[in-house]
């Protein structure tokens, strides 16, 4: 079944965790963030905004809801990954976003170069350290990566994020948690230094 716009729900709390996932691009998309956010401060929606990882690239969408025009233009994977959650891929054309949509702040450790892998370092990420590395520039990426709760071919949006799918940081001891943990410990964020 194709997927529409009327086949996902996007609550307002997860769209401004998806701001993490958006660069800043002004006072205009500030004051715009602000009108659509009023239950969170503008520090808030900064810090939001500020966090390191994959970024959307501002001519692809300025905020999360402008992902679903997007749909259209693009082939789809969907991939079931554990309790209810389906990972939705979505590629776009070189075509169409010569620049990528995206950059991805995601690489595999034995992919850093060795001065990289000398200047790694740990950032607390909610209650898991995960391994950072400054670079001159991130990869960009033509792949967008939704993660959402399925019920009956609709799609509750948890997040979603240019590059490839990474797992939640563990937060826990369950065998999915060691799973995200191994996979966590064999990566790295990469952030602009």
């Amino acid at each position: 079944m194709d997927l529409i716009h009327s086949d996902f729900t996007f609550n307002l709390d997860r769209q401004f965790h998806c701001l993490r996932h958006f660069s800043f691009d002004g006072n205009d998309q500030l004051r715009r963030l602000e009108a659509k956010f009023p239950s969170y401060s503008t520090t808030q929606i900064q810090q939001e905004l500020e966090l390191i990882g994959s970024k959307f690239h501002a001519d692809f969408a300025q905020e999360p809801l402008e992902i679903l025009d997007q749909f259209k233009k693009a082939s789809r994977m969907q991939i079931p990954i554990e309790n209810n959650k389906t990972l939705i891929q979505f590629a776009f054309s070189k075509d169409d976003f010569p620049n990528g949509i995206g950059n991805s702040a995601l690489l595999p450790l034995n992919e850093l170069d060795e001065a990289q892998q000398a200047r790694k370092y740990k950032v607390k990420r909610g209650d898991f350290e995960v391994w950072t590395c400054e670079v001159a520039k991130l990869p960009t990426s033509n792949k967008l990566s939704i993660i959402a709760f399925e019920n009956q071919g609709n799609f509750d949006i948890i997040t979603l994020f240019p590059g490839e799918y990474a797992p939640a940081f563990p937060r826990g001891t369950s065998e999915l948690d060691e799973q995200n943990r191994m996979f966590w410990e064999g990566h790295c964020l990469l952030r602009i230094n």
